[in-house]
């Protein structure tokens, strides 16, 4: 581990040396940038090689320093194996953190960054005593059969509820290993927040089927889900990203009944763009809607609870319609909060 995450080290190192002398950019002078932006901006990224590497070694080492060889080979201690996944967890983490950052600015300067294959996506280093036997059940899904790495960008602001109760539905389906953490851009996180997605010390990662890494962050405008942490493909709002996670869970809902797919579809369109996105006349027209559906109807589709009254339900709340809902509205979201898979987003309103 302590050679690919020195590899990754140098790599990351190396781009932020080379992006800052294109741009012409002295961290300790005044010096503005011949692209005419202030240094300053640029200076947010290329903070001097020293701070840069003491920054790496602290998400590789921890606070408690280097990890040895001896540390290594000691693998019939279970907590340090546990200790050591956390960290490779924290450092593919930190490695889309940076290759967004990297990525972001060098665009913003008509530049491109060239990053090493084997730093954006490191091996997956399992120490696993030769004592213990240990079977690994895998997911099949749309991605292939393997661990599932799913990462989750989000304000604190304002939290995709709906994502925690569609965790806690794959909790009751897969092995799941859950991981929160903090970004630098937000000063402090409602601890509820932290703790209702964390549940690393749990289990090894070896033993799970989905790997969840939820980051608070300052973002643009929606939550953001990366799915393969080193290609970095990302999926943007919280409606796409609760559609992915139902196909991750159910790759076959689309093709089983075309027609319920499109009418979910319909409500989750109406709750990010009417709900959460919308002005007020907007928004009182989906809540119209949802009153006049709800009227005739105990949930949205069908004739029982759906992806579409998971993320209505986090919808209404975000846009702060549950107080003054009508009456048909109200009794669902009563009907939604006895759903035990609700409990925990339910914990996390204010």
């Amino acid at each position: 581990m302590g050679s690919a995450a020195s590899l990754c080290r140098n790599h990351v190192i190396d781009a932020v040396r080379s992006l800052c002398q294109d741009l012409n950019y002295k961290p300790s002078g005044e010096q503005k940038v011949d692209t005419g932006h202030s240094a300053d901006g640029v200076g947010q990224l290329c903070k001097g090689e020293k701070e840069v590497e003491e920054e790496w070694e602290f998400v590789i080492a921890g606070p408690s320093g280097d990890i040895s060889q001896t540390e290594v080979e000691a693998t019939q201690n279970s907590d340090l194996l546990a200790d050591i996944e956390q960290r490779q967890q924290a450092i593919l983490s930190r490695l889309n953190e940076l290759k967004e950052t990297l990525n972001q600015l060098a665009g913003r300067h008509g530049m491109s960054v060239q990053s090493s294959s084997t730093c954006l996506a490191p091996p997956i280093v399992r120490c696993t005593p030769t004592s213990v036997a240990e079977s690994t059940v895998h997911i099949e899904t749309v991605l292939g059969k393997g661990i599932v790495d799913i990462v989750m960008h989000a304000d604190p602001n304002q939290p995709p509820l709906s994502l925690f109760v569609l965790y806690e539905i794959m909790k009751s389906k897969y092995q799941v290993l859950a991981t929160s953490y903090v970004h630098s851009s937000v000063i402090s996180v409602d601890k509820k927040l932290t703790t209702a997605f964390q549940n690393a010390s749990a289990s090894r990662r070896s033993q799970n089927q989905l790997a969840l890494s939820f980051i608070w962050k300052k973002v643009d405008k929606d939550p953001e889900l990366v799915v393969s942490p080193g290609q970095h493909i990302p999926i943007q709002g919280e409606a796409n990203i609760a559609r992915y996670l139902n196909r991750v869970m159910d790759p076959d809902f689309d093709n089983r009944d075309i027609v319920t797919a499109t009418q979910v579809d319909e409500w989750l369109d109406i709750a990010q763009l009417q709900l959460i996105h919308g002005n007020s006349k907007e928004r009182a027209a989906a809540v119209r809607s949802l009153n006049s559906r709800l009227g005739r109807n105990d949930w949205l589709v069908g004739s029982s609870l759906s992806l579409a009254d998971i993320v209505t339900w986090s919808a209404v709340h975000q846009a702060q319609q549950a107080d003054s809902a009508p009456a048909n509205v109200k009794k669902w979201l009563k009907a939604c909060a006895k759903d035990p898979n609700f409990k925990l987003a339910e914990s996390l309103l204010p």
